[in-house]
């Protein structure tokens, strides 16, 4: 523990003078603070105060996070070629502030609908463009941009922990109006400081790249293949990650009989827990590569799922958070290094390509939990995200065997 707080510590030397650096952590904090609550509740916000069944909770979801992508490609262009992040930021969070406050008011499943595929959909491209905002004000002024980046996840998941031990102030007697209030009050904030404090870069570090792996056509082909599989394990445990953190809050008030508070303890509690686990596997990938810890975070999940799956109390689903905490640190704090040693050359790509995959990975969580949940049962979501860890441990571990084959070519090459 104190080799990683002197490595946090050394990490904050390394961030100071980058421009409006602590006003961007500032709007990370409250833009997870908002997350947590929303992605964390709107299950039980739709079953319980809007009356959706599993499979339409699945559908409204799945529809969703389809929109999420596409709107979130087209910002993400824009942002590349002709907008500038503040601007984008600002559009976003006005969004999201629209969009919640909506939110509070209406409770028809199809208005919720459109007001998620088009105001919601619009503020997601607050987390990308913050967090790719924080890697052009880093590469201004020659400072390490993956530190700083770093340094951010780390305050995203500590945001996580504060989020949910706010839920039982803000949800009265399962009404959910008060929560999105707030989380549209928060944006409000976000949008503040946004226009006061960060600074408008007109040419983006994070611009459109081709994607170049190799410079002969047998190593590039080979390349992609790496890139692919690698990408597509990525999704599978975010896939899984979606349907856990979904089928979380259903097994422990429905299956269990405990309340929501105990939701957002739960919740809160693994929040917890990922931020020294996030730090200390992101020395560990320092010394053993990001490919290794890639491969202990699909055990992680296996473990956790199956043992998730037969909790019978809210004690052991508890015990079950330090595994949970171990798997989703890993997955969201070197998911994003690892995808960018991939293609070192192409960091654009990389990032997108991330950003991407954890968004399919929310919609096909979505859509696959309110399938097995409406069908099976809550308890058989776990056990279908245990079975795609297991997969995505699977396709990680062929990845070693692509690289392997990838620089035996390269040299080959070489040689000739």
């Amino acid at each position: 523990m104190q080799r990683i707080l002197k490595q946090l510590l050394a990490d904050l030397a390394e961030s100071r003078g980058i421009p409006a650096y602590l006003p961007a952590l500032a709007c990370t904090f409250l833009m997870g603070v908002g997350f947590s609550l929303t992605m964390t509740f709107m299950p039980l916000f739709g079953m319980q105060q809007i009356g959706m069944s599993s499979w339409m909770l699945g559908i409204f979801l799945t529809v969703s996070s389809m929109f999420e992508v596409g709107v979130s490609s087209w910002i993400g262009r824009l942002s590349d070629r002709r907008l500038n992040r503040k601007t984008i930021l600002l559009a976003a969070s006005s969004a999201a502030i629209i969009g919640y406050s909506l939110f509070a008011v209406f409770e028809n499943y199809y208005t919720l609908l459109i007001v998620s595929i088009t105001f919601i959909a619009l503020a997601t491209s607050v987390f990308p463009q913050i967090f790719a905002y924080v890697r052009d004000a880093a590469t201004a002024v020659n400072k390490d941009a993956d530190i700083a980046i770093s340094l951010q996840r780390t305050l995203f998941s500590l945001s996580w922990v504060v989020g949910p031990l706010l839920a039982p102030l803000l949800i009265r007697n399962r009404d959910y109006s008060l929560l999105f209030l707030f989380v549209a009050g928060l944006y409000a904030v976000i949008a503040l400081i946004v226009f006061v404090y960060l600074v408008r870069y007109d040419h983006p570090s994070l611009t459109g790249v081709d994607l170049t792996l190799a410079q002969t056509k047998t190593t590039q082909q080979t390349g992609r293949w790496l890139l692919w599989v690698s990408i597509s394990a990525f999704m599978i445990f975010e896939t899984s990650n979606a349907m856990s953190g979904i089928a979380l809050p259903l097994l422990t008030t429905v299956d269990l009989r405990a309340t929501d508070q105990t939701v957002g303890w739960l919740v809160g509690l693994g929040a917890l827990l990922q931020i020294p686990f996030m730090l200390g596997f992101g020395l560990l990938a320092k010394r053993y590569g990001n490919t290794f810890i890639m491969k202990a975070a699909g055990v992680f999940g296996v473990l956790y799922f199956v043992v998730s799956s037969g909790a019978d109390t809210t004690w052991q689903l508890a015990a079950c958070q330090i595994l949970n905490a171990a798997y989703v640190s890993i997955v969201l704090g070197v998911g994003l290094n690892y995808c960018q040693e991939l293609i070192p050359e192409s960091p654009g790509t990389a990032t997108t390509m991330y950003s991407n995959a954890t968004t399919i990975g929310l919609m096909l969580g979505g859509f696959m939990a309110g399938s097995i949940g409406e069908w099976m049962g809550n308890r058989a979501i776990f056990i279908a995200c245990a079975t795609l860890a297991g997969l995505g441990l699977v396709l990680i571990n062929s990845t070693s065997l692509l690289s392997n084959k990838k620089d035996s070519m390269k040299e080959a090459e070489t040689l000739t």
